[in-house]
């Protein structure tokens, strides 16, 4: 799986470019004989699992050494790693689990995914339940939080959104809240989109600069030079969240009166709807409300968009086991 291995020809530059690495490296200098090099693909900390980050955080460049597997050969393998990855993971073949990508663990912060048990309801829809994924994949050593019943789940929460419409002052007193948090004018938060992207780009500039050094870099001091990317590479994915917060704030709730009072009228109307709509438009339905659930190992707080609550994770997460699922 170590791309260092893989040779930089054409197949290599098409898969990379389309999996969203950053290249610092043309497309001419793909030239069929080199390796390649990536950095900040895994977290490595001390007493946690290893983690593989996702290949639109690679820093990715051809190498001063030569390649040893094709391109295509290293794509394919890629693709029989990622279809026999985690064998006691079954995602739901029913798809009937709504909150996959919003439910995350209230312990340790990773995203619960949910798991099929071999149970079935009364009207034989499959039981499955949500498991936190750093959990599973230390095997407990990292987090040992409640699993939670995700038919369970999954239908109190839409029952909560139910009732959001029949009762609005809620719901009109968080979306308030998200236009009071909107700061300045249209002008000032153009402003500072500007300035975000432009010390972004000022970032990655100084990130290919340090990766053309690391080439050159006497040993033993590539540690100085890569440490110097990560935090580059840090404050860039800090500042992207400040952009997406800025773009959201551009366009979103708080900016248009319309907007406030069109998502004002889905809420009221989802109790009516929301029986007669198929799983991923129930799906889709739920995101327009909610921006993440947090399970704590008891309860859920299901945020809404707007709101300005933070759920604080533990400083120390709870690594003893809590017992198999809560319900």
């Amino acid at each position: 799986s170590n791309p260092v291995y893989m040779i930089a020809d054409e197949d290599a530059y098409q898969y990379l470019n389309e999996h969203g690495v950053q290249l610092f490296s043309e497309e001419s200098e793909f030239d069929g004989i080199h390796g390649i090099m990536a950095y900040n693909r895994s977290q490595q900390e001390k007493g946690r699992a290893h983690k593989i980050n996702p290949m639109d955080d690679w820093i990715v460049s051809v190498g001063k050494h030569k390649g040893r597997i094709p391109g295509c050969m290293w794509v394919e393998i890629q693709g029989i790693l990622e279809r026999n990855k985690s064998k006691n993971y079954k995602k739901p073949r029913s798809n009937t689990a709504l909150l996959s990508g919003l439910l995350r663990c209230g312990n340790c912060g990773d995203y619960m995914r949910p798991k099929l048990g071999r149970r079935t309801l009364d009207g034989g829809e499959r039981i499955y339940t949500y498991l936190c994924f750093k959990k599973e994949r230390s095997q407990r050593s990292c987090c040992a939080i409640k699993n939670v019943n995700g038919n369970i789940l999954d239908a109190e929460l839409i029952e909560q959104i139910k009732l959001l419409g029949e009762d609005k002052s809620l719901f009109i007193q968080e979306l308030e809240k998200g236009k009071k948090l909107i700061p300045g004018d249209e002008r000032s938060n153009g402003d500072s989109i500007s300035i975000i992207k432009s010390e972004m780009k000022a970032n990655e500039g100084k990130i290919a600069r340090l990766v053309n050094a690391l080439s050159l870099a006497a040993e033993g001091s590539e540690v100085y030079i890569v440490e110097q990317m990560n935090e580059l590479y840090k404050k860039n994915r800090q500042l992207e969240e400040q952009l997406s917060e800025r773009k959201k704030l551009a366009v979103g709730i708080g900016n248009s009166a319309i907007e406030f009072e069109r998502l004002l009228q889905m809420v009221c109307s989802f109790g009516n709807m929301v029986d007669t709509l198929s799983v991923t438009q129930k799906r889709d339905a739920v995101r327009i409300f909610i921006k993440e659930v947090i399970w704590d190992g008891e309860l859920a707080h299901a945020i809404l968009f707007g709101s300005n609550y933070a759920y604080k994770l533990p400083e120390t997460p709870i690594k003893e086991p809590l017992g198999e699922y809560s319900k």
